[in-house]
């Protein structure tokens, strides 16, 4: 059975963009402080840390940047210059062609993008861990910490093992370039596409978590480090389970850190 697109989708942004997170669905409203769980690469809202009592101050980033990826080894990108067609009379427009050689594949980019982060993520822990000692935030909590808005997005997701799509450049001057925030695409033509987001304005598609962590899972008296015990996604469960025990001291085996 095929893997759900978003799944396909936030995988391929969390592989490429680590310790960026997609957000899914790409037009969902996000803000700084929102809380919930993190299933897969996924993760589903549930509030916002100000409504229960915490507090914090944002910083942005100066400038616009611009993020590209396709996933590498099934995911062909090319771009065709602008032509004439036969006799001058009619313009063929710059076009972006995307080909898919797997079911699992993504291309994404996005461009005149600002981040914006919690300025002190260690004083926001603290207030995190004094609601968690006392059972009012739960340790499977993810508090988004950073986001990523842009001024145009286009995400495409394969729908099968042949998949293709040919965007355009709107109007006919210059070539494509992705970079550029006011490029806009539109469809041309397409085939076996499971999902598309072509020149959308105005959204925040990336966002970077936080959440408490701990560096053991301890059986017993006997304790083993995280890393390389066990996949990703059983550790996740493991250490926010309240049948295994994950530290010896809460307040000092336990941190509000990085989702990486």
């Amino acid at each position: 059975m095929s893997a759900a697109i978003a799944d396909i989708y936030t995988e391929a942004v969390h592989e490429n963009l680590r310790p960026l997170y997609a957000n899914w669905e790409p037009s969902a409203p996000l803000e700084l402080g929102d809380y919930g769980e993190v299933h897969g690469s996924t993760f589903v809202r549930l509030g916002n840390v100000k409504r229960l009592g915490l507090g914090f101050k944002s910083r942005a980033s100066p400038g616009e940047d611009a993020k590209t990826f396709a996933t590498k080894g099934t995911c062909d990108v090319s771009l065709s210059a602008q032509a004439r067609a036969g006799g001058g009379s009619a313009s063929v427009r710059p076009s972006l062609e995307i080909t898919f050689s797997s079911d699992r594949a993504a291309f994404f980019s996005v461009a005149g993008c600002r981040y914006l982060a919690i300025a002190d993520k260690a004083a926001l822990g603290d207030q995190v861990m004094r609601l968690f000692q006392k059972k009012a935030f739960l340790r499977r909590w993810a508090v988004v910490t950073d986001l990523l808005a842009a001024k145009t997005t286009t995400i495409i997701v394969s729908g099968g093992a042949s998949a293709s799509i040919v965007l355009e450049a709107a109007g006919s001057s210059g070539a494509i370039d992705l970079a550029d925030a006011k490029l806009k695409l539109d469809v041309r033509r397409q085939q076996n596409i499971g999902f598309q987001l072509v020149s959308q304005g105005r959204l925040t598609p990336l966002l970077g978590l936080c959440k408490i962590q701990s560096r053991f899972l301890w059986f017993g008296r006997e304790f083993r480090p995280v890393l390389g015990f066990a996949p990703a996604a059983a550790l996740g469960a493991m250490s926010d389970s309240d049948e295994i025990c994950t530290e010896q001291s809460p307040a000092t085996d336990l941190a509000f850190s990085q989702l990486l």
